[in-house]
């Protein structure tokens, strides 16, 4: 969760989940998926049997291309802040775009935020660098609150 929350807060949400029943476990592989009577059955790196299964892959971007094309790659296609990459007259945005201060912004209201903020960019109407709304993510998990949510 090291995108939507502090490291504080995604350990209370782990918290949160055990003490509510759920077994959590992290980083597993799955390695097939095989149907047993009326059960699914998922096999991974743990052996274990579940009444119910939730996978959260999260997101990373694809920056093959954009290397391949010799733009500057980290985590995302890398942009300073007027969403420019190591190419002036290339520009990226949205969940690929890694930002100077390293984040990357995968939520609707930020990336319609860069778009509409780059239109005007290039049509000579901002002369600013982007910067990011103000939003806060929320993990909406019953009994869950962020004690220090993000203001992304």
């Amino acid at each position: 969760m090291e995108r939507q929350l502090v490291s504080e807060d995604s350990a209370l949400l782990l918290d949160v989940l055990q003490n509510s029943g759920v077994t959590v476990l992290l980083n597993q592989n799955i390695q097939a998926l095989a149907k047993n009577e009326e059960k699914i059955c998922v096999k991974t790196d743990s052996l274990a049997e579940f009444d119910g299964l939730i996978v959260a892959c999260g997101f990373k971007p694809r920056t093959e291309l954009a290397a391949q094309a010799g733009l500057s790659v980290g985590r995302g296609i890398k942009v300073n802040a007027f969403l420019q990459t190591s190419d002036d007259n290339v520009y990226a945005l949205g969940d690929v775009a890694e930002l100077p201060s390293g984040k990357l912004y995968a939520y609707i209201l930020p990336i319609r935020s860069q778009a509409n903020w780059l239109a005007g960019f290039i049509m000579g109407q901002e002369q600013s660098p982007w910067n990011p709304p103000n939003f806060t993510s929320k993990a909406k998990v019953h009994g869950f609150e962020a004690v220090h949510p993000y203001n992304v």
